[in-house]
């Protein structure tokens, strides 16, 4: 099975977040675009700022960074 490795990394360079879907996505692309849709919790102490995500498929072979994908903001009480 190979790894679908998905890593949040924090606006001062640290992952925060690190996911393999390998055993958990099963699909098979072809051309074209997709989408899938999956909920994601960071801890309660993770930085404010704008966060990378970077997706690995097969292991490293394919690889996607995507840069400020969102944003993270505490509320003041």
């Amino acid at each position: 099975m190979n790894p679908i490795a998905v890593t949040f990394i924090a606006p001062d360079g640290s992952v925060i977040l690190q996911e393999d879907f390998g055993s958990t996505i099963h699909i098979t692309l072809w051309g074209g675009e997709y989408s899938i849709g999956y909920s994601f919790t960071l801890s309660e102490d993770a930085p404010e700022g704008y966060y990378d995500v970077t997706a690995s498929i097969s292991g490293g072979k394919y690889v996607k960074t995507t840069e400020n994908l969102f944003y993270v903001k505490y509320n003041s009480s």
